[in-house]
């Protein structure tokens, strides 16, 4: 469901629930060891642009995309 806009109509297969679990882990090994308490975590150029995309009509996908790569 974060993989695509939320208005989106969601595609359901095997394929693409390996594919989201792939993500997740990759979101997950992204904030691993990550200090969340820090201040300077949440000015970072990323919280910005995750701010952003959020803001533009909940863009998930825009938003993550630091993430998924």
């Amino acid at each position: 469901m974060i993989s695509s806009h939320y208005r989106s109509p969601l595609n359901y297969s095997e394929e693409l629930l390996k594919e989201a679990k792939s993500s997740l882990d990759r979101i997950y090994n992204s904030l691993d060891g990550l200090n969340l308490d820090s201040e300077s975590t949440y000015r970072s150029e990323y919280s910005k642009s995750f701010t952003d995309a959020m803001d533009d009509d909940f863009n998930t996908p825009a938003a993550l995309q630091f993430f998924l790569k």
